[in-house]
């Protein structure tokens, strides 16, 4: 028997009606939307708390100065003040391998992304003047720009740094 005509002969067979195949084809179009939103949910949820960087124990870098002498020094950050800060890793110039940054404050972060490039003792002053905290991240940041990367707004405690 040709194949053309054994697959006519099964389809007949199967569908009593006309009614009954548009039955099944919506049956599966609705079962195609369940599976549509569940994947749409799970895109979302991914999204929300699988871009959030995680909490580990990272150099901390907050700076002041004159980035084009180079003079960049520590500056004090009081426990319990708000500072915007952005990973070193998520920017344009790449830190050293295995030594990602915190950058604290918009003129870390401007130094890094104009001098620290340029030159490579001011890339050592800011390894120089990081200090190792534990970060915590509550979420996946908010943008601060077109050029520049996401930020966190920062908290300093005594022994740790807590960004929102």
């Amino acid at each position: 028997m040709p194949e053309s005509r054994l697959c006519g002969r099964l389809i007949k067979q199967r569908f009593a009606s006309p009614t009954e195949a548009r039955t099944l084809v919506r049956t599966w179009d609705s079962r195609q939307w369940r599976e549509f939103r569940l994947l749409a949910i799970l895109l979302i949820l991914g999204t929300a708390f699988g871009c959030r960087p995680k909490d580990q124990t990272m150099l901390v870098v907050y700076v002041s100065g004159d980035v084009f002498l180079p003079d960049l020094r520590s500056s004090p950050w009081i426990p319990g003040k708000s500072v915007d800060c952005a990973i070193a890793s998520r920017t344009s110039v790449q830190p050293e391998k295995g030594r990602d940054l915190l950058l604290c404050g918009r003129q870390s972060q401007d130094a890094w992304l104009q001098g620290s490039w340029l030159r490579g003792d001011i890339r050592s002053q800011f390894y120089d003047n990081a200090r190792p905290f534990f970060v915590t991240f509550h979420s996946n940041g908010h943008a601060a720009g077109r050029y520049h990367p996401s930020e966190w707004s920062c908290t300093r405690t005594p022994e740790a740094i807590d960004c929102e």
